[in-house]
């Protein structure tokens, strides 16, 4: 499989989780809500670990919104 997004980390990895939990909270900051959180959660699929990116978003959006 080709690498879609060249010179990014592999979002299922805890590096490509951190990277895509910092453009997450990077976006709504930018955007005026300092609220954003996010966080990354390990997650056992069978014998393998992936990770995910948890956020506080409401239907994608910001709390309060």
């Amino acid at each position: 499989m080709a690498d879609e997004y060249p010179g990014q980390p592999e979002r299922l990895s805890p590096e490509g989780a951190k990277f895509l939990a910092e453009q997450i909270e990077g976006y709504w900051r930018d955007c005026g809500f300092r609220s954003v959180k996010t966080h990354i959660e390990r997650v056992c699929h069978g014998v393998h670990a992936l990770y995910c990116v948890r956020s506080n978003l409401i239907g994608g959006l910001p709390p309060r919104y």
